[in-house]
C-alpha cells in the first residue's frame, strides 16, 4: 500500500471519528438543554404555587393582623358583634384605633371608648333592622326579635306596633337590604349613646316576588343596662 493510500485511509477515519464525536455531542447537548428546560419548568411551576400559597397566606395575615389589632386596641371580641340571621352590620374592623374609628363612623371625641360604642352601633343597627322587616308566618319570632333590644319600660311599645301583623297577606315579609348608622353628638353629659341608623329593604309578596322597597332612618338612643346597651328611646328621622 502506497503513502497516498494510507493517508485517505488515516483522513478518511479522522473524518468518521469527528463526525461521530459532533453528532453525540449535538445529541448530549440537546439532553442537557431538554433537561434544563424542564427543570426550569418546574422551578417556575413550584414558584407559581409557592408564590399563590404565599399570597393566600398574606391575604390571611392581613386579615388576622386588622382582627388582632381590632381585639387588641379595644377589647372587642367576635362575641360582642352579633348579626341577626338575615340581618346586616356596618361594623368595620382596622388596624389602628383611628381607623376603627373613621371605618365605624364614630365622633373624634367621646367620653366613651371605641369598644363602648361599637357594641351600642351593633345594637342600633339591629334594633332598627327588627323593627323594619317582618315574616307573617313566623309573628312571635319577629316581636320577640324587636323586644330583645329595648329597655322595660318601651317593650309594650314596640310590641304595638306588630298589633296588625300578618293582616295583609298580600305582603309576605320584608327584608334586609343594607344597613348604615354614625354616631351622632350627645349634647349633654350624661351616660346615652346616640346612633342614627339607616336602613335599606324590601317587601316580598305572596307569590315571593319583590314588590316594593325603600329606605328608613331612625335615631337611636341606647344606655348600658345591666352591662348590656339597651334602646331607651327611639324616633323616626
Amino acid at each position: 500500500m502506497n503513502s497516498k493510500k494510507i493517508k485517505l485511509l488515516i483522513i478518511g477515519a479522522i473524518a468518521i471519528f469527528i463526525t461521530v464525536g459532533v453528532s453525540c455531542g449535538i445529541k448530549n447537548y440537546k439532553k442537557i438543554n431538554e433537561e434544563r428546560k424542564s427543570t426550569s419548568q418546574m422551578i417556575d411551576e413550584n414558584s407559581n404555587s409557592f408564590n399563590e400559597k404565599d399570597e393566600e397566606e398574606y391575604n390571611e395575615y392581613q386579615l388576622d393582623d386588622a382582627l388582632e389589632g381590632f381585639d387588641k386596641n379595644n377589647q372587642v371580641n367576635s362575641e360582642d358583634i352579633v348579626v341577626e340571621p338575615g340581618f346586616k352590620t356596618s361594623i368595620g374592623t382596622g388596624s389602628s384605633d383611628e381607623e376603627i374609628r373613621y371605618n365605624n363612623k364614630l365622633l373624634s371625641e367621646s367620653k366613651f371608648s371605641l369598644k363602648e360604642r361599637i357594641k351600642a352601633k351593633n345594637v342600633a343597627e339591629n334594633f332598627v333592622q327588627a323593627i323594619t322587616s317582618f315574616d307573617i308566618e313566623k309573628p312571635k319570632e319577629t316581636v320577640d326579635l324587636a323586644v330583645k333590644y329595648v329597655a322595660d319600660p318601651l317593650k309594650e311599645e314596640v310590641e304595638s306596633l306588630y298589633m296588625y301583623l300578618g293582616k295583609n297577606e298580600t305582603i309576605k315579609k320584608c327584608i334586609i337590604d343594607e344597613v348604615e348608622s354614625y354616631e351622632v353628638e350627645n349634647e349633654y353629659d350624661n351616660d346615652y349613646i346616640i346612633f342614627n341608623v339607616r336602613v335599606g329593604w324590601s317587601t316580598v309578596d305572596q307569590y315571593e316576588q319583590i314588590s316594593n322597597d325603600g329606605h328608613d332612618s331612625y335615631e337611636v338612643k341606647l344606655l348600658k343596662i345591666n352591662d348590656d346597651y339597651k334602646v331607651v328611646e327611639y324616633s323616626v328621622d
